[in-house]
């Protein structure tokens, strides 16, 4: 049998192999590439993405919220008075816009911004900070007294998890809230600096992070979001913590500054389908995305290398 041929024939095969495996390397991401920034009307406190790709802000300026194409484009902005300040946004199953300011304003609006539900100084909320929308429909939301309080959607006080403290389960200070595809509950529990899990009856699970600027640590959270992989991703100080969700950590990007990809006191977080974070910048006054960059797995690396040896062994026939 020709020897050439039989090499000609493996490296083949596993140059197939490889380029088969070569999806792997997308589940293995730790690291996250600058993309674009968009600038908003004003300070800006929120993100959140749609089901349609597209991404709203909330914040100060003109217009508290607004709605941007994903390469960038203005679609729609709109808010009243009563609404600035805004701290965050989200959706619920029907597509509409919910928002909560700094003024104790919580607000449902139509996508086109017609007010359709406004609740103002509920007796149960003092300054929030972020808000999700449940499956249920109901609201959650965070704020300052420490607290993370839920309503229904007609504005019913239901009921608050997390007493205020720093032993398990309570709080102090949260800043951000989010759920994974279980319907779980994570809150940045920024006074205390951790991050703490709840079921969705907010019975307390796990708490995980500490103290410090070292990787793994955190420095005053903010908001927080999961991915499809069920990481959670946190804005800490000025960059973005990565953590498996058994409180591993996985990595952390940016810096403080004015440039591409860094922050001036990022806040709100947000992860659409394609797993690319979109990160409020506060202080710099626009929205930042940032792309996963898959590393290459070990089985794609042993294949390249063994295709490499088998042409060197070809050559030398």
């Amino acid at each position: 049998m020709n020897g050439g041929i039989v090499m000609r024939g493996l490296a083949t095969g596993l140059v197939g192999l490889a380029m088969a495996w070569t999806g792997v390397a997308s589940a293995t991401t730790t690291n996250y590439q600058w993309v674009q920034s968009i600038p908003t009307s004003g300070y800006v406190s929120g993100v959140a993405v749609d089901s349609s790709g597209n991404v709203w802000a909330a914040g100060g300026g003109t217009y508290p919220i607004q709605e941007f194409s994903s390469s960038g484009t203005v679609l729609n902005q709109f808010g009243p008075s009563y609404i600035n300040g805004a701290t965050a946004v989200a959706f619920d199953s029907s597509g509409n816009v919910w928002a909560c300011s700094i003024l104790n304003a919580l607000v449902e609006f139509s996508r086109s911004g017609t007010v359709l539900q406004r609740f103002s100084n509920l007796p149960s909320l003092a300054e929030p900070t972020d808000m999700v929308v449940d499956s249920s429909g109901n609201l959650l939301i965070t704020q300052e007294s420490g607290a993370l309080q839920k309503f229904s959607s007609s504005g019913t006080y239901l009921g608050t998890i997390g007493g205020p403290g720093s032993g398990s389960g309570q709080l102090n200070g949260p800043s951000g809230v989010t759920l994974d595809s279980s319907g779980n509950i994570w809150v940045s529990d920024t006074y205390n600096n951790r991050i703490v899990e709840f079921n969705s009856s907010g019975n307390f699970l796990q708490q995980m992070g500490n103290g410090g600027t070292g990787n793994g640590q955190l420095s005053w959270p903010g908001e927080l979001a999961v991915d499809s992989s069920e990481n959670v991703w946190i804005s800490n100080n000025n960059w973005i913590d990565g953590f498996s969700s058994s409180g591993t950590y996985l990595t952390q990007f940016g810096t403080y500054g004015t440039g591409n990809g860094q922050f001036n006191n990022p806040s709100g977080l947000a992860i659409d389908s394609s797993g690319n974070i979109w990160v409020a910048d506060m202080y710099n006054k626009r929205i930042e995305e940032f792309s996963p960059v898959p590393e290459p797995s070990t089985l794609v690396l042993l294949g390249i290398g063994a295709i490499s040896l088998l042409a060197y062994a070809w050559r030398r026939k």
